[in-house]
């Protein structure tokens, strides 16, 4: 009776766009495979908690870490291999969504590890939807710092000079009599200040700037002139 009703809700069809064309070739290849995708892991969980948590649904022969591709530490991921297809259908049906060292992980069918893919993707090393992350999270690689030293795009540049990121604490510019405290050394990279910018002068400003040309400031008093017109004699 399953087949009668449809599925508000479709999952997600996920397949390697560098390693197949579409999800049917997809299909076809992991139709043999023996290694299941492990998600939204913490940088912090050990390889025996997922050793401990995968073995549920089979015998595990091997646990392939995730890395950072420039620093080689942990990236949130890794890739599982059973030793039998049992244990592989059923840690895709049961232990999806299951909770491992208090994050909910996401266990996917995956073709293995082929050529690279044990490492970050991502530009800067870690994987795609950590840089695509707009909220810190404490268990996850850090990748805001790593953002900042990368090389901006040149669509982001203006005269030679970054714009700046958000989240970051900017430096300003000191006065060169200024001198500098260890206090004030806490961040290394200086942002450049654009020069202030002239307003269009209103009444108030010329009537400023009259009063300093003339000195004679019985000009600006018009009750003295009119004082003087009435003294004046007839």
């Amino acid at each position: 009776m399953a087949h009668l009703y449809e599925e508000v809700y479709k999952k997600r069809k996920y397949f390697d766009r560098a390693l197949c064309n579409d999800y049917e070739e997809w299909q076809d290849k992991i139709r043999e495979s023996k290694t299941v995708y492990i998600g939204n892991l913490s940088i912090y969980t050990t390889q025996q908690q997922i050793y401990e948590h995968m073995s549920k649904a089979g015998d595990v022969e091997n646990i392939i870490m995730g890395l950072h591709r420039t620093e080689k530490s942990p990236c949130g991921f890794c890739f599982v291999v059973y030793k039998k297809k049992e244990g592989y259908t059923q840690a895709v049906n049961f232990l999806n969504n299951s909770i491992l060292d208090g994050r909910i992980i996401r266990v996917d069918e995956d073709l293995g590890i082929i050529g690279k893919r044990k490492y970050g993707r991502g530009k800067t090393g870690v994987q795609k939807r950590d840089e695509r992350n707009k909220f810190y999270d404490e268990d996850r690689p850090k990748v805001l710092d790593n953002l900042v030293d990368h090389t901006i795009n040149k669509k982001r540049k203006l005269n030679n000079n970054h714009y700046y990121e958000r989240n970051i604490k900017q430096k300003i510019l000191l006065p060169s009599n200024y001198t500098l405290n260890t206090t004030d050394m806490k961040n290394s990279r200086m942002v450049y200040i654009k020069p202030p910018v002239t307003l269009y002068p209103n009444a108030q400003h010329m009537m400023h700037i009259n009063k300093k040309k003339h000195q004679n400031r019985n000009l600006y008093k018009f009750h003295v002139k009119k004082d003087r017109q009435n003294n004046t004699p007839t």
